[in-house]
């Protein structure tokens, strides 16, 4: 099994931001026999790893103002708080119809709220992609 190929095909599901995340990956692979290793791919193949492109368009920018971001992403608490976020924001409008300035507000950090979960429901699910790759890499040191 060839190290960089492995790398390469999780290098976009993994996070970004630390470079010792992928050293870390593949020292461990390095360190498996041919059997071991074929067990990770095949385990891989099987953990059903998110994919963050999708999480962020589809999850978190059309729909990300009902939670579903963060459902994608592994994290259902943060999905349900999100969607009663946004039933609070729709009641409060509601109840505050004729206040536009009351409107504007409550929409200006609605919209604040649901950049920064655009962003966090990616970090949520390249961080689960890791834990799953190495719990992989674990379970396969056994066989």
């Amino acid at each position: 099994m060839d190290t960089t190929t492995i790398l390469m095909s999780l290098q976009n599901k993994l996070p970004k931001k630390d470079p010792l995340i992928f050293t870390d990956i593949k020292e461990k692979f390095e360190a498996l026999n041919e059997t071991q290793k074929r067990d990770f791919v095949s385990r891989i193949a099987l953990a059903k790893l998110g994919s963050p492109a999708l999480t962020f368009w589809v999850g978190s920018f059309l729909l990300g103002t009902l939670g579903v971001g963060f459902f994608m992403a592994g994290d259902k608490v943060k999905g349900f708080i999100w969607l009663g976020i946004t039933i609070v924001t729709y009641i409060f409008s509601l109840i505050f119809i004729n206040s536009a300035f009351v409107n504007v507000f409550t929409q200006i950090i609605f919209l604040a709220l649901w950049v920064t979960s655009m962003i966090e429901a990616g970090k949520i699910l390249r961080k689960n992609n890791y834990n799953k790759v190495m719990q992989a890499l674990t379970e396969s040191k056994r066989v």
